[in-house]
């Protein structure tokens, strides 16, 4: 289905003929006087000639099985005579729009075409069910949950108001589809297809690790099987029911396909996003819908909201929790497993349906999870993020000159994945000397952390299943492009960490110009002894004394590893660095990651920031 079809095109040189006789036999019949003819220089109206006809446009609607009922609205040139051609021999050519009702079956490729009326055109009326000039059902994001619930009233009506497992096989059954596991691809990037006509298929064996030709009906249904062994259960379960939504919702744009090219057997649906073999705006439609469709058919609207009530209601009781966010990660779980969908699926449609504490929860980031938090609803829009990879966020604080203005004072504080704003009412010590968020902080990001602006990198279908680039899991198989703007509230910072930042640069302008006795008084003013550095940064105390003592002059590592054992602002490991006849060149990668800890890990435990280092490859410190 690569080339993107156009019924009014056929309709303009397949059926014009029928047209054009049924317009010539209404003119033959109709009242003269109901025509708006308005001729110039014909008196006296008489006989009427259909001289030459131009479809102008043409409205399709859905019918139920394979029919489709059609208004072709058509500007038709008319040569008018006059009504006593014996003695006047006047005649002028004039132009009249009429609106043809048609109704015809697909399945016959429309040679039961049937006009069941022609009026003088007046105006473009809305389809009841209308379809695109593809023949793909014009369905808006509004009109989602009723078409599904429509859905189900069709094939699976004990859904529609009991929270329950829409078995994917069952669906298929109900629907006279078959289901084969088969090998599509071999690289995998074919999840599943559905044919609507009897084909020798292209397949894969796994075993010869050839292509091989398979006989298969229309009406099958192909899933292949790795969809389960590289991802999960529910993704196998929502690809039987995504290609469910292709047979029951694309086979008139597939019938529209034959038309144009008979050799046509098949959708193929591919793991990226999209329509195999296919980059036109039909089928990026067609899999919009199936995408959008597919998780509100296994996870219907009423019973989704009571199963999610009474989650809520059992894991306050059992967990004495009461805040969302931190119910969120289980409700999930429990969702995911009773409606057998993927994790990312079940978050996605609460979402949907209004709890924004799921986008906190289960975010996957640098290889783990991060914490569950909250933020007031409707403050983050559809592609913004709170939540962004050590490597976007070490080159953001370089590269972006606003941002870097704002945070390389200390404000900001790097810590599981997000800017926070480096205040008591923020953030914490545990008891591993670990900085964490406060409960408070995970509560309300919004507050005092800095939202990013992320896009997807790879070509993949803009409306891709999630409609929301929040929804990142282990299984997220996409990568983004993160920015920001200026959004942050820059006077809240300053009201919150003005003290702070005062008694930093006081501290600063008492420090001497060189380097051993500035880093002295630094251990002074952080309270620490050369054996407790040395237990903080692994450096022996012996060395430490040296340095201290201007008998030994340390490497860059070994200044940058002391700023950030001491716990220092970023404003006196800059001096301290600098009196060390060092400089920080951001040509050198591990100069880029050496200024990312002064600046935004300088709270954290040297444990956790080498682990951070380390993963990006970071020479250690």
């Amino acid at each position: 289905m690569s080339t993107a079809r156009s019924f009014t095109e056929y309709v303009k040189t397949c059926l014009d003929s029928q047209l054009w006789n049924a317009l010539v036999e209404f003119l033959e019949t109709v009242d003269i006087s109901s025509l708006d003819l308005r001729p110039k220089k014909v008196r006296n109206i008489g006989e009427i000639e259909l001289y030459d006809t131009s479809v102008q446009f043409v409205d399709v609607s859905d019918l139920p099985e394979s029919w489709i009922a059609f208004n072709v609205v058509v500007d038709a040139t008319l040569i008018i005579y006059d009504a006593d051609r014996y003695h006047n021999d006047e005649s002028e050519s004039t132009h009249q729009w009429f609106m043809m009702h048609c109704e015809g079956n697909l399945d016959t490729a429309l040679k039961d075409l049937a006009i069941t009326g022609i009026d003088i055109y007046s105006n473009r009326k809305r389809a009841h069910r209308p379809m695109s000039d593809s023949l793909v059902p014009i369905i808006s994001k509004n009109e989602l949950e009723q078409e599904a619930d429509g859905f189900l009233k069709k094939y699976y009506p004990e859904a529609r108001e009991t929270p329950m497992w829409v078995d994917p096989a069952e669906l298929a059954r109900r629907m006279h589809l078959t289901i084969l596991n088969h090998a599509i691809s071999e690289d995998g990037s074919i999840f599943g297809q559905i044919y609507f006509q009897d084909s020798d298929a292209k397949l894969y064996d796994e075993k010869t690790e050839q292509p091989i030709i398979r006989k298969i009906k229309a009406g099958t249904i192909i899933v292949d099987p790795n969809v389960v062994f590289l991802r999960n259960l529910g993704a196998h379960n929502n690809t039987i029911v995504h290609e469910c939504v292709h047979g029951e919702y694309h086979k008139k744009a597939f019938a529209l396909e034959r038309l144009f090219n008979a050799n046509a057997t098949l959708i193929g649906c591919k793991v990226s996003g999209g329509i195999a073999g296919s980059d036109n705006n039909r089928t990026r439609w067609m899999e919009w819908q199936a995408n959008a469709l597919t998780p509100r058919i296994q996870m219907p609207l009423i019973p989704f909201k009571r199963k999610t009530f009474e989650l809520i209601q059992r894991y306050r009781k059992e967990t004495g929790l009461f805040e969302l966010c931190d119910l969120m990660q289980p409700i999930i779980e429990s969702l995911a497993e009773f409606f057998a969908v993927s994790r990312m699926a079940a978050k996605i449609r609460l979402l949907d349906i209004g709890y924004e504490e799921a986008a906190g929860a289960f975010t996957y980031i640098d290889g783990h999870y991060i914490q569950p938090y909250a933020y007031k609803k409707g403050v983050l829009k559809a592609n913004q993020t709170y939540s962004i990879p050590a490597r976007d966020a070490a080159i953001l604080s370089v590269a972006n000159m606003t941002l870097r203005e704002n945070i390389r004072d200390g404000s900001y504080i790097y810590v599981d994945s997000h800017y926070v704003l480096n205040h008591p009412k923020y953030l914490y010590r545990d008891e591993n000397d670990t900085v964490r968020m406060t409960d408070y902080a995970r509560y309300h990001v919004d507050e005092c952390c800095i939202a990013f602006n992320i896009s997807l990198k790879t070509l993949v279908e803009g409306h891709y299943h999630t409609e929301c680039y929040l929804n990142r899991d282990q299984y997220t198989p996409f990568d983004f492009n993160i920015t920001f703007d200026d959004n942050l509230n820059t006077e809240q910072k300053n009201k919150l960490l003005g003290d702070t930042i005062k008694a930093d640069i006081a501290f600063l302008r008492t420090l001497p110009n060189d380097f051993a006795p500035a880093l002295g008084k630094c251990l002074q003013w952080r309270g620490m002894s050369n054996a407790e550095l040395s237990r903080e940064t692994g450096i022996a105390e012996k060395t430490i004394g040296n340095i201290i003592n201007g008998k030994q002059r340390p490497k860059l590592a070994s200044v940058v590893l002391l700023c950030l054992g001491l716990h220092l602002p970023p404003q006196v490991s800059e001096f301290l660095i600098e009196k060390s006849s060092y400089r920080i060149l951001f040509s050198d990668p591990d100069c880029v990651w050496y200024d990312f800890a002064l600046h935004h890990m300088y709270t954290k435990s040297i444990p956790e920031i080498r682990e951070t280092l380390q993963a990006q490859g970071c020479t250690v410190i």
